[in-house]
């Protein structure tokens, strides 16, 4: 998110009753590199997930007005320069047996710039993070989606090749 940037985001998941879907995203504040933070603008990213025609998830972000204080505010975003959602739902198997591996992968990614954090919620795996550096989320993120990719759903442990581009 360029400073001054407006983003009205709505991703709505449907899923069958035997669909599996492992998804994310990560939002940066500024363009780092160029020095640049987002203070002002607008973000509303909101995720919806549904199992056979049920709302069995929802989460929202809604950022206006004074949003480099939302960001530095130690309640909200602690003066991150990134965050990111990853979603699991696994079709089959009890959600709670990612739990372990899951949080087992995070930690070992876990830095003093990147905090994270994993649940089951209504059936689904819900893992977020917070970083200082957006290139260290992106490789924590990049972790847990390899190992997911090949626990919950039996592909290789690596990532997309749109990742790579």
């Amino acid at each position: 998110m360029f400073d001054g940037a407006r983003l009205w985001r709505e991703t709505t998941i449907e899923l069958g009753s035997g669909a599996t879907f492992l998804g994310g995203e990560i939002v940066v504040f500024g363009r780092r590199a160029r020095g640049e933070r987002f203070a002002s603008g607008f973000l509303r990213e909101v995720w919806q997930v549904q199992r056979d025609g049920r709302l069995v998830w929802g989460d929202a972000l809604h950022l206006d007005g004074d949003i480099a204080g939302i960001i530095d505010d130690p309640a909200c975003f602690d003066g991150a320069a990134a965050f990111a959602t990853m979603i699991l739902a696994p079709a089959g198997r009890d959600p709670r047996s990612f739990l372990d591996c899951a949080r087992t992968v995070q930690a070992a990614s876990a830095t003093d710039v990147v905090r994270s954090g994993v649940t089951v919620i209504a059936g689904l795996v819900v893992a977020r993070w917070l970083a200082a550096d957006a290139a260290a989320l992106r490789h924590a993120y990049a972790d847990l989606a390899s190992h997911l990719r090949c626990d919950a759903m039996g592909l290789p442990p690596g990532l997309p090749r749109l990742w790579h581009v």
